[in-house]
This record gives C-alpha cells, sequence and structure tokens, in this order.
C-alpha cells in the first residue's frame, strides 16, 4: 500500500513537473517565432503535442498561433482574417477563465503591441493593473520572470510597483 502511493506521488510529481515544462517549451517558442518566423512551425507542432492541463490556457496559445499567422500573411484579407480569429478566440478564452494571469498577459503583450488602427486596445488598462498587482504571486517562475521582463522591458512599470 505504501509502495503503491510512493510511486503515485512521484508519477503525480513528474506529471506536473513534464506539464509545466511543456508549457515553459511553448513559451520560448512562441517568444523566438514572433522574433523569427523560421520557429513558427516548430511553435505550431509543439502546441498541437502539449495536453493542457487547463483548456482555456490552450485556446489562449491556439489565438497566439493565429495572432502569429496574422503577423506571417502576405495577403491583407489573410491579415485581417487572422487577426480577428485570434481576437476572438482570445477574448472567449479569457471569459472562460477570468482569473488567469497567463491568458491576460497574452492579451497586455498583443495589445500593447497592436497597431492602433486595429482598435484593440480595449483592455490594456485593467490588464496592466492586473498584472502588476498579481505578478508577485504567481507561482510559475518561468511566467513570473515573463511578465516582469515585459513590464519592465517596456517601462510600463517600475520595479518598485511589481515588488
Amino acid at each position: 500500500m505504501r509502495r503503491g502511493a510512493f510511486i503515485l506521488y512521484f508519477l503525480l510529481i513528474g506529471s506536473l513537473y513534464s506539464q509545466a515544462n511543456d508549457l515553459t517549451h511553448i513559451r520560448t517558442l512562441l517568444e523566438r517565432a514572433n522574433n523569427d518566423e523560421r520557429y513558427f512551425d516548430d511553435f505550431s507542432k509543439a502546441l498541437r503535442q502539449n495536453s493542457f492541463e487547463n483548456s482555456s490556457l490552450k485556446n489562449g496559445y491556439i489565438a497566439m498561433e493565429l495572432f502569429m499567422k496574422s503577423k506571417l500573411a502576405g495577403n491583407p484579407y489573410y491579415k485581417i482574417k487572422y487577426f480577428n480569429e485570434a481576437k476572438e478566440a482570445l477574448e472567449t478564452a479569457i471569459l472562460n477563465d477570468r482569473s488567469n494571469l497567463e491568458l491576460r498577459y497574452l492579451r497586455y503583450c498583443v495589445q500593447f503591441k497592436a497597431p492602433f488602427y486595429l482598435n484593440y486596445y480595449s483592455h490594456m488598462d485593467e490588464d496592466k493593473k492586473i498584472l502588476i498587482k498579481n505578478v508577485r504571486n504567481v507561482q510559475d517562475l518561468d511566467l513570473k520572470v515573463r511578465i516582469r521582463k515585459f513590464l519592465l522591458t517596456n517601462a510600463i512599470c517600475s520595479e518598485k510597483e511589481i515588488n
């Protein structure tokens, strides 16, 4: 009995570590794909292979894939089409999981970098406040570092505000 519980414990810990590691990998590939389109296929493939614990978060990353497709599309029609699909998918993911800070972070990143004429900036103040208020409580160290780095690098807030 004890041995079974011991094995179950290590399988559970291994599974949680694997999921966190997969998510870190997906975040890294998204960042790389955003800076270099050659990583887009790697990001898409990793996204499809990952078994997310949270379906809203998976949908949020699928939305990010659509934002990337929008960025890479040559035809203006498809740029707008993918952008609108991505926006709708991300907004739906957030509606389904309002307390998910990672989804708020993804939306804030997109809205921060989106051209003004796309009219996608309505949640920036709300997300900024939520990110600043909650970043110190994030348990996922990789996510915490990414949020802090984005906020500080883009002069969105000071070190004092997020500590």
